[in-house]
Parts: C-alpha cells; structure tokens; sequence
C-alpha cells in the first residue's frame, strides 16, 4: 500500500467495514497498526508528508536519444564499475557496458536503487580504458540520477566529477 493510503487510513478517512475488508486480503501493511490520529492538523500533517514522500514526487524521464545513443554498438565501451561502501568497508565490482555523452555524462544499465548513493560517494569508480594501449582510468561521479523506459528503470546517467590515470 502507498504512503498516502495509509496516511488515509491513520487519518481515519477510511471506514472500519473497508478496513476489515482490506484485511481479510492481507492488503493492510504494519504501519497501520500505528494509531489513528486524534486531530484533523494531524491527519492534515500526515497526508502532507504522504504526498511529498519521494516516490509520489519523482519525475519518471524518458530520453529516447540517449537510448537510441546506447544501442548504437558505435558508443557503447566496456569497463569495470567498483562500488565501495566505506560505512561497511564492503567493495564490489561489477564488468558493465557504458556510453559517454557530452558533457561528461556517462550512460549505463540500472543496477539497484541501494546503488545510487554509493555510486557518487567519492569511493566508487568506473574504471576503464580510452584507447586499447592506454592504462585505465578511474573515473568518479558527483550526481547519478534515474532514466525511464516507460515505467521501467532502465539506466543510470552519470556525471562525471574527478578522473584520475592509472
């Protein structure tokens, strides 16, 4: 159930009758066993914080040129993405196929969404080559942000903060 639905129920906008229903189909999820509030600016603050939650704010985007620009096998590189946790001190690396486009902005498939703050926390890299002779180079990122095929997460855009050789 979306936050609002249950900031719906805990406001008591939601008749005891439907409840039981909803429960008879394991529909209700645990955080309505929080109690219901006891004023109208309470349940007004609760459906509030509801509707401003991340996932009823987030722009979904869909960019078909960076798509058609990722499937044409012109662009696409291969490399080696290297995500550090330095709270855990747990590495991972993981071979992936990417795409630079202007502006320093990399291009690749979605991993996870556990993946997005790791990616940009100064720790994680890209590593990969510019030329087949050349060493590899790391690059770090400073702001990663979701694209959308349809209501699918599809990519990852990237951009590009510091690049170090070697």
């Amino acid at each position: 159930m979306r936050p609002l639905g249950v900031a719906a129920i805990r406001a008591g906008l939601v008749s005891q009758d439907s409840l039981d229903e909803l429960g008879k189909w394991g529909l209700l999820p645990r955080k309505i066993d929080e109690p219901i509030v006891s004023s109208p600016e309470q349940a007004v603050i609760l459906i509030q914080e509801a509707l401003e939650a991340e996932d009823q704010v987030r722009l979904k985007k869909t960019d078909l040129d960076v798509l058609k620009f990722f499937l044409n096998e012109k662009n696409q590189k291969r490399g080696r993405l290297v995500i550090h946790d330095p709270d855990t001190g747990e590495k991972a690396s993981k071979t992936v196929s990417f795409c630079i486009l202007p502006g320093k902005r990399y291009v690749m498939p979605w991993l996870s969404d556990s993946a997005l703050d790791l990616l940009v926390n100064d720790h994680s890299y890209l590593s990969h080559k510019v030329t087949a002779d050349a060493k590899p180079q790391r690059v770090y990122f400073n702001d990663v942000r979701e694209l959308y095929f349809g209501d699918v997460k599809a990519f990852m855009v990237l951009e590009a903060g510091s690049v170090e050789s070697g």
